[in-house]
């Protein structure tokens, strides 16, 4: 999985997997950040909201086939 992907896409991919991602809900848990809320003000921003629901992110999802 790791094999195609620079030394910082696979930092990226590996935090994501293992909920380790700076994402705001992941930082509000560890006290970095004041709201667990995304800037879309959507949901939580949790890996899942990220990488499948998130508005901001629909046309990466599409050029990645995701979602």
């Amino acid at each position: 999985m790791y094999d195609n992907l620079s030394k910082r896409q696979a930092s990226i991919l590996a935090q994501l997997r293992t909920g380790m991602k700076s994402l705001d809900g992941y930082s509000h848990d560890i006290r970095t950040a004041e709201t667990c809320y995304c800037d879309c003000a959507e949901a939580t921003d949790s890996t899942k909201h990220f990488v499948f629901h998130c508005a901001r992110w629909s046309e990466k999802r599409k050029i990645l086939g995701v979602g």
